[in-house]
């Protein structure tokens, strides 16, 4: 019984004994050199909560810079202007 403990222990630090291979994933072609705090695969909906943290941001951006209006925004991003006014009014409100 000792025996078996032991072999498990042994196995779990050798690492020349894992055949990993870091295939990454859409968002990043390597997962240790991630620039995401944190996994997709990790947190629920996470590609999709990434992807639209990153399309909000985007139009925010173009809306202060830019000057778009709520109808071309919706128009670039292929949203409804409802969608546009959610977003930019919740930007608002954290500033």
């Amino acid at each position: 019984m000792n025996d078996e403990s032991t072999l498990s222990i042994e196995l779990d630090l050798l690492p020349e004994h894992l055949h990993y291979k870091d295939e990454g994933c859409e968002m990043s072609p390597s997962c240790l050199a991630c620039p995401l705090a944190s996994c997709v695969y990790d947190t629920p909906h996470g590609k999709q909560v990434l992807l639209k943290r990153r399309r909000n941001d985007e139009m925010a951006r173009m809306y202060r810079e830019e000057r778009l209006s709520y109808r071309e925004l919706a128009r670039l991003f292929k949203v409804s202007k409802r969608t546009v006014q959610r977003v930019l009014k919740g930007r608002k409100s954290e500033a």
